[in-house]
């Protein structure tokens, strides 16, 4: 997260998909510049979480935040988010089971092995 402020505003860039942010007591206004996110925004919604509320924003280039507060929580997310109860779970397959298998056989008769060899 990058911040510069002029005057009573303060100019916030997101670097990342969630922020915490304590603007000084006599910021006015916060400004979010989201022109670095790659993608289309309007794939994208702002949620600008107070202590008290959360306020679901559309996100665009820049979004501003009057009244800000002692403490916000930022958080750029998809609008379509994947449902994981939609996601099919993995095959359950042999071959890790017997590959652990094998190798546990292996490092436990290496010592054996080399034993008899001398």
């Amino acid at each position: 997260m990058l911040t510069r402020r002029e005057a009573a505003v303060l100019s916030v860039r997101l670097l990342a998909r969630r922020v915490d942010l304590m603007p000084p007591a006599d910021v006015e206004a916060v400004e979010v510049d989201l022109s670095v996110v790659d993608g289309d925004l309007d794939d994208h919604e702002l949620v600008v979480r107070r202590p008290d509320r959360a306020m679901v924003m559309s996100a665009a280039r820049t979004v501003v935040i009057e009244a800000p507060g002692d403490r916000l929580q930022l958080e750029l997310r998809p609008r379509r988010r994947l449902d994981h109860r939609s996601v099919p779970a993995a095959r359950l397959t042999p071959w890790p089971v017997l590959r652990r298998a094998m190798a546990e056989t292996r490092d436990r008769l290496r010592p054996l092995v080399r034993s008899a060899a001398r």
